[in-house]
């Protein structure tokens, strides 16, 4: 649901999709239940994006019984400008990260374009749908069967039988590249159920036909303030109809649509009406023997009964199931979702039960907090899985491209005020005791043009009660600590080395009682406690928490790998790229899931324009050597995998070129080392020649 929409009078807001099926029956899908994941990836651009949901949230919806998520992208603000309309590798970088979730727990995951736009506006937006689909296919393709692409939400502005034939060239543009994964089509007129029949009879036998049901609206909508003239002032509204508890019509609805869906709400508002309505998408999936699906249904809780949100949700879920048809709710969280308003929104503490049992979900016990027993990253180019709730005061860019310390980003933040803070809140509290008591340390990187900046870093603890506060343990970094010289450095402290300092709650301080309890951590922060950062920069990158150091490991490791870091679990550490910027080179080098992705966004004339390189390997005369890793790309592609002096005339010592398809594979290369001995030399994987983007993982070069 999105405010666009509502600037119309339909009584409900709905995607239809239609499947071009011939069988006596339409097909049943697998999937029934499910949660929008709301915000996310609606924003201005790709830079917008932070985390906004973790995979601790979908165990949660999965425990509730969700059995699949539906993902509102805005792909078009996520592209750039034509003709090529490319999506920033931002997107992709998460999206693969929830996929991976998503595969994981076994949820079913929509990748829904919602953008926001009137297809009559400009022609050229029809074209940017076409490419973002092209590269969504491309993308997505060897995925497994549990990823599902919906073509547009709600679409505008444009007649059905126009957007019609738009939707086709959208499904013969995806199905040119991936064959497999099932497409959700829609009508146009908002997505209108009522306007599903005016669609072509597609032949593509893989389609599921959406819609959204919000009627009636004046009950489900009340409250809102997106529509024109806006609903914000009316509350009460009954359902079911009840004349003796309806309120005053507000003036400003006089002579609009809304007073005449005021003057049929005795009519609408009924049971029976919503049967009514129901039964014109389930008449389409009888006369076309396709799937239908419920992309989206709610209401705007806070301005109703709660008893008659209650009773609606029971009364459309239940008219949804006895049709067989699956349901996607608006959003888990918010005024849509299912936490008890104006609470903390804390699984399962504060889910609205009755609500649950209204929409047939299971309600969960009691979550046990168990230790962690291994490190967190909380920032490395994505925002880490944890909640991120942003910067409170100043700019803060988390994409900055400039000379990070590694991969292709950092987090820079200026002109943030005196106790302005960047905050990562869990899911649910953490338990970092047995960290704590391990010596395990805080790692980041970072820089600042500023040599007298002092900040914090600290953890917050949960705040369980009258008597409770939200504790603070704290380390100040300083240029006691690391140098403030405007370049990299790296910073490390252990868990056990931070104060407790007591806590700042309703306006009051409350110096330290030694209450800090590391069993339940909610948030870590970057604060400017000490001063205000007008006039300052400060770099991060690469924020986690680590195991203490073990002892420095030999030139090659203990199983004989020249290449250190071959596996990329230290991120880009060891590695360095090189683009060959002046002739229009663009790419991105970003570690995920094991493995590193080359993200390649402009070519250049030869395969040196791009390279992956690790400095400092020693090869002996006459010494058999075998070079190992696995790799794959969206496409057919090649690469070159080389080792070469490191300078003068770069000589070639060995080289081969090698052909990545889409399916991940081994690769193994040998070769005599013919040349004198070279303490030094370099390994190369150059990349320079194909727009294709490519995966490498656990790489080895290792004496035979």
């Amino acid at each position: 649901m999105r405010r666009l929409r509502l600037m119309f009078p339909p009584a409900v807001m709905l995607i239809l999709v239609a499947l071009p099926a011939v069988s006596a029956h339409p097909p049943q899908l697998p999937f029934e239940r499910g949660f929008n994941l709301g915000q996310w990836f609606q924003g201005a651009s790709a830079l917008e994006i932070s985390n906004s949901v973790t995979l601790t949230d979908l165990e949660n919806m999965k425990s509730l019984g969700a059995d699949h998520v539906r993902v509102p992208i805005d792909l078009h603000n996520m592209s750039g400008n034509g003709p090529g309309y490319v999506i920033d590798p931002i997107l992709f970088m998460y999206l693969d990260r929830l996929v991976d979730w998503c595969e994981e727990l076994g949820l079913y995951v929509i990748l829904d374009n919602h953008t926001l736009l009137s297809l009559d506006a400009d022609p050229a937006r029809e074209m940017r749908t076409i490419a973002v689909w092209r590269q969504m296919a491309t993308h997505f393709r060897n995925r497994s069967a549990l990823v599902l692409y919906e073509i547009l939400n709600e679409p505008v502005g444009i007649p059905t039988w126009e957007w019609g034939r738009i939707q086709q060239k959208a499904i013969d543009a995806i199905r040119a590249i991936d064959a497999v994964h099932s497409i959700i089509v829609s009508s146009a007129e908002m997505g209108s159920y009522d306007f599903l029949h005016e669609l072509p009879w597609y032949t593509d036998d893989n389609l599921i036909y959406t819609f959204h049901f919000y009627d009636p609206f004046l009950f489900t909508h009340q409250g809102t303030y997106w529509t024109s003239p806006s609903m914000e002032n009316l509350s009460g509204v009954p359902y079911p109809y009840s004349i003796s508890r309806m309120p005053t019509m507000p003036r400003s609805f006089s002579g609009t649509w809304l007073e005449q869906l005021w003057n049929w709400y005795d009519d609408a508002g009924a049971p029976a009406s919503l049967a009514d309505r129901m039964s014109i998408p389930v008449q389409f999936e009888e006369q076309r023997r396709a799937p239908i699906y419920c992309g989206e249904f709610g209401v705007w809780a806070p301005a109703a009964a709660h008893a008659d949100v209650v009773r609606w949700y029971s009364d459309v879920r239940l008219l949804l199931e006895s049709d067989g048809i699956p349901w996607t709710l608006l959003d888990d969280k918010g005024p849509f979702g299912i936490y008890e308003q104006n609470s903390a929104q804390v699984f399962p503490d504060d889910l609205d039960i009755d609500l649950v049992h209204a929409l047939g979900l299971s309600v969960p016990g009691p979550v046990t907090i168990r230790p962690d027993t291994a490190g967190l990253t909380i920032y490395d180019d994505l925002v880490s899985g944890y909640l991120f709730d942003g910067g409170h005061g100043g700019t803060l860019d988390l994409y900055h491209v400039t000379n990070p310390a590694e991969g292709a980003y950092s987090l820079h933040w200026t002109g943030a005020p005196r106790y302005g803070a960047i905050t990562w809140r869990f899911t649910n509290p953490r338990d970092l005791s047995h960290l704590k008591s391990a010596n395990y340390r805080i790692r980041f990187q970072m820089k600042t043009d500023s040599p007298d900046l002092r900040f914090d870093v600290r953890f917050l603890d949960t705040d369980t009660g009258e008597h409770d506060h939200p504790w603070r343990m704290v380390k100040t970094i300083d240029n006691s600590l690391v140098p403030m010289d405007g370049q990299w450095h790296e910073v490390e402290f252990a868990l056990s080395d931070m104060l407790d300092v007591g806590s700042f709650d309703d306006n009051a301080w409350y110096g330290s009682e030694g209450a800090f309890d590391w069993a339940r951590i909610e948030r870590f922060e970057i604060v400017a406690e000490h001063q205000a950062l007008s006039g300052r920069n400060l770099w991060l990158d690469d924020i986690q928490i680590v195991a203490p150091p073990a002892p420095a490991p030999s030139a090659a490791s203990s199983s004989g790998n020249l290449l250190a870091n071959g596996d990329f679990s230290r991120g880009m550490n060891f590695w360095e790229t090189y683009i060959y910027e002046a002739a229009g080179v663009q790419s991105q080098f970003v570690v995920h899931a094991g493995a590193l992705n080359a993200y390649i966004l402009g070519i250049g004339t030869d395969p040196w324009n791009i390279q992956l390189i690790q400095h400092s390997i020693p090869l002996q005369q006459d010494m058999t050597y075998a070079v190992e890793f696995d790799a794959w790309a969206d496409a057919e592609r090649p690469i070159n995998v080389m080792l070469t002096q490191d300078g003068g005339s770069f000589a070639s010592y060995f080289s081969e070129t090698l052909g990545l398809t889409t399916e991940p594979t081994s690769y193994r290369l040998t070769f005599t080392m013919a040349a004198a001995s070279d303490p030094a030399a370099r390994f190369v994987v150059e990349m320079g020649t194909s727009d294709i983007n490519l995966k490498l993982a656990n790489l080895t070069l290792a004496e035979e």
